[in-house]
């Protein structure tokens, strides 16, 4: 096996553990199998890029970190922010218009959930 592919497969399981999840809690996130589950983290299985997408996004996981073991675990809040608002200012006004548009029918929606 080679290392990076290990590498990858150990980190998955890190994270899994940082969130305190069993592997039947993490393939019900990400739409998996405990046996797919179990399979990334020994290392019978590459990992895909649509995984490692989701695990990132679902959970607030650094890529960098996921992919390379470089930096810390979790995407910073301020991070994510930046990233956020650099993206923005290169939409188009109308785009931008949107986005605070759906955001704001996100915030009813959460408001009517709880």
């Amino acid at each position: 096996m080679e290392v990076g592919k290990l590498s990858i497969n150990l980190r998955i399981y890190e994270v899994r553990k940082a969130l305190n999840l069993t592997q039947t809690e993490l393939g019900q996130a990400l739409g998996l199998s405990v046996a797919s589950i179990s399979d990334m983290e020994h290392g019978n299985v590459p990992v895909s890029e649509r995984t490692i997408l989701a695990i990132c996004s679902k959970f607030n996981i650094s890529q960098n970190y996921l992919r390379n073991g470089i930096g810390d675990m979790f995407v910073s809040l301020d991070r994510k922010k930046e990233e956020f608002f650099a993206t923005f200012k290169d939409l188009h006004p109308a785009l931008q218009d949107f986005l605070v548009q759906t955001a704001k029918n996100l915030l009813d929606a959460q408001d009517k959930i709880k």
